[in-house]
């Protein structure tokens, strides 16, 4: 097992309760994947059940176990190259690179092309070299249908091999193209249960964007709102080269996670959105921050 850790910028630290696939729901348990974080955004090991606490409606919840084994993770990765991202191509090929380089060797990749329209470049594959020679031949050009691109992503993580489950996207948030809204997306998200890693490389113009053809928030607004919804986190890049030890860092984040399971004592089985929240009692001083995507759909009626 690689264990290669890259540092983000500092400061950032926190303790995120994402979803691999977010919550996914048994015919009794709620399993719920849960990143803890310290000040200098490395796991926090070595945690206990007794440490966490699940709230569902407000209503809290009582942990069944804690499991803190490794598994690998399937991961849909859109691949930015409209027009807009330019010379930034180059750092995102670095990016996927050290990504790939502190990933589990048993995690399966799927690299979805986003330009004019969005296109599967690599179905699910564990080849990574190969994954890395294809996008040695992509060149940036045209409009970006970003949104239609991670709906695909969002479609394509359910044919990884592994229950576990993410979306990374690297782009600089513009959307000019696309033939889904932002709400069309946020369904798609919900119903696959991925969690949505975001890497945002911001210029000017991309800070300005609020919306762009009537598909919705654009730039920071949109990658930002995207991974909070889905219990991911957004990295906002200042500089180019920064992108290769954010990259790491999310490949380390989805190694490194507790994964809760717990009874929900609402035994309708209705369909139903319900809101959960994650919490964990923390060591004296410590700084730890909690992420959660807000909850999970039951399921339905027989």
């Amino acid at each position: 097992m690689r264990r290669t850790w890259a540092a983000v910028t500092a400061g950032v630290f926190a303790v995120v309760a994402t979803a691999q696939p977010t919550m996914r729901v048994n015919s009794d348990l709620v399993l719920v994947p849960v990143s803890v974080m310290d000040r200098a955004d490395r796991p926090v090991r070595g945690l206990t059940a007794d440490r966490f606490r699940v709230f569902e409606r407000g209503l809290e919840q009582t942990v069944a176990h804690l499991s803190v084994e490794e598994q690998p993770v399937s991961v849909a990765i859109v691949f930015d190259v409209s027009g807009s991202m330019g010379a930034k191509l180059r750092y995102s090929r670095e990016a996927l690179e050290a990504f790939w380089r502190v990933s589990n060797p048993e995690d399966d990749f799927s690299v979805i092309e986003v330009s004019g329209r969005p296109q599967v470049l690599a179905s699910f594959t564990r080849d990574t070299d190969a994954l890395q020679s294809q996008l040695m031949f992509t060149a940036s050009a045209g409009r970006t249908a970003l949104i239609d691109g991670i709906y695909m992503a969002a479609r394509e993580a359910r044919k990884g091999r592994w229950a576990r489950r993410a979306v990374l996207v690297i782009s600089d948030g513009r959307d000019n193209y696309s033939r889904y809204n932002v709400p069309e997306l946020q369904t798609a998200l919900a119903e696959s249960g991925v969690a949505v890693y975001t890497i945002g490389l911001y210029g000017d113009m991309d800070e300005l964007a609020a919306g762009l053809d009537g598909n919705g928030p654009a730039g920071p607004a949109l990658l930002q709102s995207l991974a909070a919804e889905t219990g991911g986190r957004h990295y906002r890049v200042a500089k180019d080269s920064e992108l290769p030890d954010v990259a790491a860092a999310i490949g380390a984040e989805l190694r490194e996670q507790y994964v809760l399971s717990y009874a929900p004592k609402n035994h309708e089985r209705n369909g139903r959105y319900r809101h959960v929240r994650v919490t964990v009692k923390q060591d004296s001083g410590a700084r730890w921050k909690v992420f959660a995507r807000p909850g999970y759909r039951a399921p339905g009626g027989a």
